[in-house]
This record gives C-alpha cells, structure tokens and sequence, in this order.
C-alpha cells in the first residue's frame, strides 16, 4: 500500500464515519438530511472535524480516467517526436520540435495534469 493509497483509505473512513453519524441522526430524529448533518456537526465536533480536514475521496473510476488521458496526452507527444526525429538527433531534441510544432499536444497534457491535481483535491 502507498502513502497516497493509506492516506485515501484514512480519508474515506473519516467521511464514512460522519456520514453514518449523520444517517443515524437523521432516522433516529426523522429530519431531512440537512437538518441531520447540523446535528451530527453539533453532536460530533470530533467526527465533523475530522471529515472536513480530510481530502474529497477520489472514485478509482475518476482516477483511473485521468491517469489514462494523461497517458494517452504523453504518447501523442511521444509519438509526434519519434516521428519527425532526425538520424543525428537525440530524442529530447526532436520532443522539443513536436512541442514547437504541436503546442496544442502540451495543452491537451497540461490540462490533463490539471484534470489530475482537481481530482485529486490539490
């Protein structure tokens, strides 16, 4: 397990654990949810507290979406420089000119990164 995967798992238990204080609350007082979340904010300061420092949980879907575009932004670029690299030249070189000629391919990846940072609630 990784540091990002541990401190999700932390993350998503903390949501979890309000979440049912406010589930609770709300059948036990039979209250729409809003009401229930104030109360549970109210009745457990300590479990608010700690789902509301806690990052937004990330679906794996999302994850995993983001991760492919990302891959598929690099490969283009990858794909471009490999395509117009010159015998003589080294591949950093001809990465550069795909970049020169295509800066749309750097735009698709950098919003890709940003796609990534977003989901990921940085």
């Amino acid at each position: 397990m990784t540091a990002f995967d541990f401190n999700a798992s932390l993350a998503k238990q903390a949501h979890q654990t309000f979440d049912a204080a406010v589930a609770f609350i709300q059948k036990r007082d039979d209250c729409p949810p809003l009401n229930a979340i104030f109360k549970a904010m109210t009745e457990h300061p300590d479990l608010y507290e700690a789902s509301a420092k806690a990052p937004p949980v990330v679906a794996k879907k999302i994850e995993k979406a983001v991760d492919d575009r990302i891959a598929k932004a690099s490969k283009a670029i990858d794909d471009i420089a490999a395509e117009i690299r010159r015998p003589d030249e080294s591949f950093e070189t001809a990465y550069a000119r795909a970049l020169d000629q295509r800066p749309d391919l750097y735009t698709a990846y950098k919003a890709a990164h940003v796609a990534a940072q977003k989901a990921s609630g940085n």
